[in-house]
């Protein structure tokens, strides 16, 4: 949040805010990407079969803001996805290349160079993309699993363990837009059953020049 300044203009007061009043539109491209990942996603146990897919690569810029409501002196950082090319293996097993440093660090808004800080790279999944209501299974690696990749360590492997209840249809959570479901969190608590539990293994490698 930035300083409230007293003075007034356009009928409300004036903040000491950034210029944007919206994400960049005009994020460029790094045309000599470096850091590059291969994701192989494969799908166990599922109680159905996938038909859409989707993946993204996420950043965000956390030293730039703009401005959500003027009025409040509301802002936020901006946001950059990026679509990924997913190659389809066969029904449970995907493919997709991604990298860390695809969008160019500089000044989107005349306030100086937003540096775009990686976050997640991952793969989504519907039913078939046809109802609303269906749950999205997500399976992602976010900044800190990169870190474990090391030439002692070029491949890692990630689980990520879902209910079977909750598909094609969250019925429980009655989420009339669909609900996505990133899996259960090793910190939550919960105990699935073998018969209410599916998984998707995701192995991550750095793509050597």
């Amino acid at each position: 949040m930035h300083e409230y300044n007293t003075s007034e203009a356009s009928g409300y007061p004036t903040y000491e805010m950034p210029k944007g009043d919206a994400p960049p539109e005009n994020i460029r491209i790094n045309p000599n990407r470096k850091e590059h990942y291969q994701l192989v996603a494969k799908i166990k146990d599922a109680p159905l079969k996938f038909q859409v897919v989707e993946g993204r690569e996420l950043y965000q810029a956390t030293n730039c803001y703009y401005v959500t409501d003027r009025w409040v002196g509301a802002t936020a950082n901006p946001q950059y996805s990026k679509m990924l090319d997913i190659i389809k293996v066969d029904d449970n097993t995907y493919v997709a290349d991604f990298y860390t440093d695809t969008p160019l660090d500089e000044d989107y808004y005349g306030d100086g160079v937003c540096k775009w800080q990686f976050l997640s790279a991952g793969i989504g999944w519907k039913p078939t993309g046809k109802d609303k209501r269906e749950t999205a299974l997500i399976a992602r690696i976010d900044s800190e699993d990169l870190k474990q990749l090391n030439a002692e360590n070029p491949e890692i492997i990630i689980e990520h363990e879902y209910q079977k209840k909750n598909f094609p249809i969250a019925t429980d959570l009655n989420f009339e837009k669909g609900w996505s479901d990133y899996g259960i969190f090793p910190d939550s608590g919960l105990v699935l059953s073998s018969q209410d539990k599916f998984s998707v293994e995701l192995t991550i490698r750095k793509v050597q020049k």
